[in-house]
């Protein structure tokens, strides 16, 4: 077995992460906050982390009628209306960060 080293660890930034839980709250209520376990996966966004404190999140987009198929899937839909929620995320966050 070869393995490379492809991308470095994704570390969310402590400080960034309480402030995103907080954006999260104050927009849509503590129930919308949900925890992912640990995973060894793969992520482009962790290059940034190394250069800046971050945090990455994950939106989710599953419709009522559930997800047809996986992400990275010719397959994947989603329902386009929680992208509005998305930016509104961003745009907390980035006020909610400015005014530490």
């Amino acid at each position: 077995m070869l393995y490379e080293h492809c991308a470095p660890p994704l570390k969310n930034d402590e400080k960034c992460t309480e402030i995103l839980r907080n954006s999260v709250e104050k927009l849509y209520g503590p129930e919308f906050v949900a925890h992912s376990k640990r995973a060894m996966g793969s992520e482009d966004f962790a290059f940034f982390s190394e250069l800046r404190p971050s945090v990455f999140v994950f939106l989710g987009v599953q419709s009522p009628e559930g997800t047809v198929a996986a992400m990275h899937n010719d397959r994947f839909g989603f329902d386009d209306s929680v992208l509005k929620r998305g930016a509104a995320l961003r745009v907390q966050y980035a006020l909610d960060y400015l005014a530490q």
